[in-house]
């Protein structure tokens, strides 16, 4: 119906290019020659992951490389930002994540954003283990959600644990206040392992710790980049190093979940990344693909991206839609 483009609070057309100062990911632009790009950054570049569309025709995006939550207009042009560094002038809300998630690891920003059924808060889930404090524990199994209240930039984090560890989140929607669906997969084709991983879950946030109220004790501090610390350890670290029972003892508890669907069970789901998640109604859900434009890497090579043996069928966005299942919060 409409194509509409992002664009910086000027009006001026964004890129895909990694961010000079706040996000910057050490990453490198090149051309379609393979030659550096001269201009290979944008302060205002997003890789965007996540999309929440406001009753009032604004939209929220998420990326991968503050991450930044991004406001727009109903014509796309920026109007707010909300990420973890207190000296980007461009978050003129004065609204912040914590700053934990300014270790997030590269290319695996804020892959999934919804907005609570009431519009008043933003949930987003990280893709995997933020790098916090360090690229040593992004192996493990610990995921980030966290909220923010539009009304007046309060934050609340939980945390998520995956099937298996190295998996990925890859989105998320609201169903209630507190209760959400969320996508949860590894990175294998059917065609390479009939067992892989591509799962939707139903999450309860109530029945989790909100890592913001933990009060600080001999076991529980806080520091100032790295956000609450467990005996000394992140979360990260010490759910790798203690395990989740050691965890549980101290009352942080993840939050509950449930199986909602198994993509490859019920379809044989052929492709490698499940991205967006569309509830059309208790019964009903939609699922669609990232195809990656059809392309793949392996062993540092570019190459077509097949979802057969054969080499026959190209991986393209498909949506399925998946009825008689219990989508109710």
């Amino acid at each position: 119906m409409k194509e509409i483009l992002l664009k910086d609070p000027t009006g001026r057309p964004i890129t895909g290019l990694p961010n000079r100062h706040f996000g910057a990911t050490k990453e490198v632009a090149y051309d379609q020659n393979d030659v550096v790009l001269a201009i290979g950054t944008d302060e205002y570049g997003l890789d965007s992951e996540g999309l929440v569309a406001l009753k009032d025709g604004t939209f929220w995006v998420s990326d991968e490389y503050g991450p930044h939550l991004v406001h727009f207009n109903s014509e796309g042009v920026e109007i707010d930002r909300i990420n973890a560094y207190k000296q980007d002038e461009r978050c003129k809300s004065g609204y912040f994540l914590p700053n934990a998630f300014a270790n997030r690891k590269q290319n695996r920003g804020m892959e999934g954003l919804t907005i609570t059924p009431d519009q008043k808060k933003l949930v987003g889930i990280m893709q995997s283990t933020m790098s916090n404090p360090d690229s040593s524990v992004t192996t493990s199994d610990l995921v980030r959600i966290v909220v923010v209240n539009l009304d007046d930039g309060s934050t609340e984090q939980y945390l998520y644990r995956q099937e298996l560890k190295s998996n990925s989140n890859t989105a998320i929607v609201a169903l209630s206040e507190t209760c959400f669906l969320v996508a949860e997969r590894d990175d294998d084709f059917y065609k390479d392992n009939p067992n892989a991983f591509k799962r939707i879950y139903k999450i309860y946030l109530d029945a989790a710790t909100n890592l913001e109220k933990v009060q600080l004790s001999d076991h529980f501090q806080q520091n100032e980049s790295l956000g609450l610390l467990i005996d000394g350890q992140t979360p990260e670290q010490y759910v790798l190093n203690e395990g989740w029972e050691a965890l549980k003892k101290l009352n942080i508890l993840p939050v509950a979940k449930s199986l909602v669907v198994d993509l490859v069970e019920t379809l044989h789901y052929p492709h490698d990344k499940v991205e967006g998640l569309w509830v059309i109604d208790e019964q009903h859900l939609a699922i669609i693909n990232d195809d990656d434009y059809g392309f793949t890497e392996t062993d540092g090579i570019l190459e077509q991206k097949y979802l057969d043996a054969e080499k026959s069928v190209i991986d393209c966005n498909t949506l399925y839609v998946i009825g008689q299942l219990n989508l109710a919060p």
